[in-house]
């Protein structure tokens, strides 16, 4: 039978075959009330989605309110989807054990349930993980928990969001479909189940009767059938090269039926340092031998040793997936084992690469050679460099170390690096090099100068007309840092080379199942991929008013805790008749602002229709090249009309009033044949009747402009579509510009028309004003009010940038401050003088590049204090040697989890999830999460290390630029890097989010540390002397503070978020689809308004005015709120207030009470000190 909606619906008999069946449905809170009940099922607990029985669901969200009633407790769960729902607890009950059922119901049965414990140390901001049967209450869903976890931090609800996302594409969004044959199988089964049923426990009784007496007779009474452990019959047997196989042993019960064992071994990449690593793969089947005693039978199998060597180099990935292909050759050709492997070997060579003015360097490589001796010699250096000095042989054993003739030094052959010291003199005529070996894992020096160039000017000074044009580096990556081509996100109908986007507006297209929205402001985007009302397989666009939104709950005496856009309103859907079930969706010239996404009907064909998107866009534009033009909707045409006058040459027309009030205008440009003329089918579907050579626009009418002026406007600008934009700027002492320079395409006649967010208006210069559409406007989702501008160029002016922003505290009002009394002297370098005793080397070897940067950073300020405000030269010197060490265990790249680059998307990464397997290992810096954040703290702390030993600088430099390549390479012409992971110059900040698809698009939670990397940037442009790095960085934190002071920290009389939102102060995290006043890693209050406060420095009063930090204060922390604070998280709290009331915090710093559990793992008491004592003038 089908329903209504043509779901086939099965037969209860059928269930247990469902995908839902017998597993917990991992769901969004509002997927769990729009479930379905069907006639028949009532009381069971049976819900549908579609045609899908579900019964066991699981939900991720924050507890928002806990209720307690005689004998259970309700938990409020509130997972952001635009719903809550009560999760029951009941007291413990006995066990009530019931008859056996029958297939369809002990299908849907469930997992036992855990404790029914009453939970007590769950409170309310607690963020859970909830299993249990969904039930009806007085006409209201709720969750009667089976099991229920605390979420223990962001990367685990991280990987469950993931989880759920998964679910819903691997199951609920797959349509269920069985066979006649297999429906009139399980009738049969089902009718026979009660007999059958019936005989068979008549016989398990009966065995079990005479199965206890024969144990019980051998004293082998526990081996009852309960009891008795699983057996399988496929053994998979894991062989590698680091050891011989083991003979493991299979034991099985007495009177248990001997099964024929099939034992295969497949073997895994060995992961080794050492360049003598074997990699094979093989596949085989061995005999198992048997033996059977009184009490049991043991299988034995032998050690496998008859592998053949593959020397194809097809082999495992590192990662373990089986069947994946590796492009490295193997390394020998032979399979060893754990007594041969000492004998293989490799030869190094070292070649000299292309000289530059600056620095020259070598690169190894290995050769494949067969088995030789157990002592191993290569040439060291290769007979074809051209070394100066330092030649020699060098012999070793195993394969592993490499000793050098005539010297008292080891090397790892696995680690090592070969460099080049260089010093170069240029003058204006020539220049002369020379070099001589040195073993190092980064030695390079500056050049030095006698000509004045911009990095020796001050900033106030700095004249640059394009701080954009040229690419922080070009060169390769340092030695110790290795390539690898895979990466664990496949790229996904990408047809880009080269280095990717990972952290941009569009990710969604190429991530997950390709459906998820791409958000391009004011509308979205998204595939339907034959899902939804409409059974689409084109593209839908989307626009959300402000009176959709739905708002959380209140919290924190504020009316909503978050406010989120509806997603899945399909208002116009641009598709093709030629689309179907096989639609491919592929991108390619994936650029840092636009993308074009291409729609073909199966893989082998070619684009039928191509979407060029560009953030800001005023039309969603499709071209078309023969394809059948079918415009759909999921909210049904309410009419449609076509305008009888073109309003141009070769464009028609049309406007569409849907069923919610909107109207949409569909303009049709021709480049070639007929006009566009659609054919209204029915009210979900309009059809060209012709195939269609042109563009197609789609652009919905704004509620709040005059209506003929904006008629006017979009008729002007049909036809006319944007295809990138290219980004350029300048600097002249404080005062920095930058422009948007869209390129575009289409009609000749017309001015090509984008929306502008709030911050861009702010800052247009008069030019551009002139060109803003007056009234015309549209609602974003979480960035208020853009506006329509016409015109190819933006002309943005930012006049006051942070230029005389230094090492030392600074008051945006102010400017730096550095004057410190003698008493404030005095308390400080006792402070100090305790800190720097601190194990520096040891508290920054972790497993995180964000946690040891923050260490690192920490005490660099630290040092900075000690050294530039005390004057203490000497003490700061013995920590500094302490500092270096600990920074040059991440400059040689061997941290715990070291860097890698890899190419598959092209970046630099830990390896973190390679090793682990975990996508959120170091909150996700594998799959490009947060760069800006980790490695801002590592490039703020060689600033640091260079401002106070200006010698170090030259020898790192290589080091530090590869991460500021990594997340801010400003030019095409790095071929390692894509431009401008992070920064999003349309948004006026950061995102943090990398590889992971997202319903509401990227988000980023700390606006403070998107502050921090620019910061970080700025100064290493400083110290390192890279002019248009720092102009750059300049820039940023000017417009960063300015798009972060309406977005993100919210005034009282901010008009850009909702007023029912501002009350929260800060953002928390902000999405590009909705806006939640939380944290990923709890809702304390002190989390979620730290978060945008951390890490306290110089550049904190830049975004952060004395104004919002007052407001804020009062809020959330005055009244002797803050002394409730029993965490790190107060000494964070005390830097932000000490920017209104330094002389009130640093009294409560230098108090004897003051504990140092109070300080952030990323803040020394010792800057605190200053820093207060500075702002204060104390």
């Amino acid at each position: 039978m089908s329903d209504t909606l043509g779901w086939a619906f099965y037969p209860r008999f059928c269930f247990h075959l469902a995908p839902t069946a017998n597993v917990w449905c991992f769901l969004r809170i509002w997927d769990l009330f729009t479930l379905q009940q069907r006639d028949g099922f009532e009381g069971e607990g049976l819900y549908f989605y579609r045609n899908l029985p579900i019964k066991w669901v699981r939900i991720v969200g924050v507890v928002v309110a806990i209720d307690t009633f005689a004998g259970l407790r309700a938990f409020t769960i509130d997972d952001s989807s635009g719903a809550c729902i009560e999760a029951i607890v009941s007291s413990p009950k006995p066990d009530e054990s019931s008859s056996d059922k029958n297939v369809a119901s002990a299908a849907l049965a469930g997992p036992l349930a855990q404790s029914t414990a009453l939970f007590a140390d769950i409170d309310v901001g607690s963020v859970m993980d909830v299993k249990g049967a969904l039930t009806t209450f007085r006409d209201t869903r709720q969750l009667k928990v089976e099991k229920m976890a605390m979420v223990r931090g962001t990367a685990e609800e991280l990987k469950l969001w993931a989880k759920r996302n998964a679910f819903r594409g691997d199951v609920l969004d797959k349509y269920w479909a069985l066979s006649d044959k297999t429906v009139r199988k399980c009738r049969q089964d089902a009718q026979r189940s009660e007999a059958e049923a019936e005989r068979k426990r008549q016989r398990l009784e009966a065995a079990s009767v005479r199965r206890n007496a024969s144990s019980l007779a051998k004293g082998h009474s526990l081996f009852s059938r309960a009891n008795r452990p699983t057996v399988t019959k496929t053994v998979t047997v894991v062989e590698t090269a680091a050891s011989d196989c083991p003979a493991p042993k299979y034991t099985f019960c007495p009177d248990d039926k001997l099964l024929d064992l099939v034992v295969s071994s497949t073997s895994l990449r060995t992961i080794s340092e050492a360049p003598s690593t074997v990699v094979y793969n093989a596949s085989h089947t061995v005999t198992v031998v048997t033996t059977v005693t009184d009490t049991a039978t043991i299988c034995s199998l032998p050690t496998l040793t008859s592998v053949e060597p593959q020397t194809e180099g097809v082999l495992n990935t590192e990662l373990g997936e089986p069947g994946q292909p590796t492009q490295n050759p193997l390394l020998t050709e032979v399979i060893p084992t754990l007594s041969s492997l000492r004998s293989l070997t490799s030869v190094v060579s070292a070649t000299t690469s292309e000289t530059t003015a600056t620095t020259e360097s070598a690169s190894s490589a290995l050769k494949k050679v067969g088995p030789i001796s157990e002592t191993a010699s290569a040439p060291f250096p290769a007979s074809n460099s051209t070394f100066a000095a330092a030649t020699g042989s060098a012999t070793g054993a195993s394969g592993n170390s490499l000793q050098p003739t005539g010297s008292g030094r080891s090397t790892s052959l696995g680690s090592i690096s070969i460099s080049l010291n260089a010093t170069s003199l240029t003058t204006a005529s020539a220049s002369s090099t020379s070099s001589s070996l040195a073993i190092s894992s980064n030695a390079t020096e500056s050049v030095t100068s006698t000509k004045l160039t911009q990095e020796d000017l001050p900033s106030t000074d700095m004249v640059l007309d394009n701080i954009f044009a040229a690419p922080i580096d070009i060169k390769p990556l340092p030695r110790q840092f290795s390539s690898r081509p895979d990466h664990p996100v496949p790229r996904t109908g990408i047809q880009t080379k080269g280095p990717l986007q990972t952290n941009k507006f569009y990710s969604n297209l190429f991530l997950g199942n390709q459906r998820d929205p791409v958000f391009t402001y004011p509308y979205s985007v998204s595939w339907v991929d034959g899902t939804g009302v409409s059974g689409s397989y084109g593209i839908a666009c989307s626009h959300v008013d402000a009176k959709q939104r739905v708002f959380g709950p209140p919290q924190f005496d504020v009316p909503a805790s978050y406010f989120i856009n509806p997603i899945g309103i399909h208002s116009m859907i641009i598709s093709a008749k030629e689309l179907g079930k096989g639609t491919k969706l592929t991108v390619d010239s994936m650029t840092a602002s636009s993308i074009r996404a291409h729609l073909s009907s199966s893989d082998s064909s070619e684009p039928i229709i191509s979407f060029p998107l560009v953030q800001g866009m005023a039309y969603i534009t499709a071209e078309y090249n023969g394809a059948t033009p079918l415009l759909q909707t999921g909210v049904f045409f309410r009419n449609m009309t076509r305008s009888t006058q073109k309003p141009k040459k070769d464009v028609t027309r049309y406007t569409f009033v849907l069923e919610d009030g909107t109207t949409w205008r569909v303009y049709g440009h021709k480049t070639k044949g007929d006009d566009l003329d659609l054919q209204v089918v029915n009210n979900g579907v309009a059809m060209s009747a012709k195939p269609f050579y042109g563009t197609i626009h789609v652009a919905k009418e704004a509620t709040t402009s005059d209506s003929d002026a904006e008629s006017k406007l979009l008729d002007q600008g049909a036809g006319v579509y944007p295809t990138t934009m290219k980004l350029s700027g300048n600097v002249n002492g404080a005062a920095g510009s930058y422009a948007f320079n869209f390129e575009k395409a289409g009609h000749q006649e017309g001015e090509l028309l984008m929306f502008a967010l709030p911050h861009h208006v702010q800052s247009f210069d008069k030019t551009t004003q002139d060109q803003q559409a007056k009234g015309v406007s549209l609602m974003t989702p979480t960035k208020g009010r853009a506006a329509l501008v016409q015109g190819t160029k933006w002309n943005m002016v930012e006049p006051s940038m942070p230029v005389q922003l230094g090492f030392e505290p600074y008051d945006a009002k102010k400017g730096s401050v550095s004057k410190l009394s003698g008493s404030a002297k005095s308390t400080i370098k006792a402070a100090a003088s305790k800190e720097i005793l601190q194990d520096m080397i040891a508290a920054t070897d972790l497993d995180s590049m964000y946690f040891s940067g923050k260490a690192l950073a920490k005490y660099a300020l630290m040092l900075y204090v000690i050294n530039d405000m005390l004057g203490e030269t000497k003490l700061a010197q013995t920590g500094l040697g302490q500092l270096k060490v600990a920074f040059a265990r991440f400059a040689d790249n061997k941290q715990k989890f070291p860097l890698v680059h890899e190419t598959a998307w092209g970046g630099v990464v830990s390896t973190g999830a390679y090793k682990t397997g975990q996508a959120l290992e170091d909150f996700g810096n594998t799959y490009y999460n947060d760069h800006h954040f980790h490695y801002g703290y590592h490039i703020l702390t060689a600033a640091l290390i260079g401002h106070l030993d200006k010698t170090w600088v030259g020898k790192n430099k290589d080091y530090v630029n590869m991460l500021v390549r990594d997340t801010s390479n400003p030019s095409g012409k790095d071929a390692l890097f894509p431009e401008w992971r992070s920064f999003d110059w349309y948004h006026g900040h950061s995102w943090a989010t990398g590889l992971y698809a997202s319903l509401d698009g990227k988000n980023q939670e700390s606006s403070s540390e998107d502050m921090m990397h620019a910061y970080a940037l700025k100064m290493w442009g400083k110290v390192s002397r890279n002019a248009p790095l720092e102009a750059r960085a300049n820039l940023q934190l000017a417009i960063t503070a300015r798009s972060v002071q309406q977005y993100y920290l919210y005034e009282k009389d901010n008009t850009i978020q909702p007023g029912d939102f501002i009350g929260n102060k800060v953002a928390g995290i902000l999405f590009e689809n909705k806006i939640h006043h939380t944290t990923f890693f709890g809702n304390q209050i002190e989390f979620i308004q730290g978060i945008h406060m951390l890490p306290i420095l110089p550049v904190t009063t830049v975004a952060r005015t004395s104004k919002f930090v007052e407001e804020e204060w009062e809020a959330f922390f005055s009244k002797g709120r803050l002394e409730s604070i029993d965490s790190g998280w107060k000494s964070i709290l005390l830097g932000s207030y000490a920017t209104i009331a330094p002389k009130e915090v640093f009294e409560v710093l230098s108090d004897k009470k003051f504990d140092s559990k109070w300080l952030d793992g990323g803040i020394s008491l010792t800057w605190l000190l200053a820093y207060s004592a500075a702002l204060g003038g104390l």
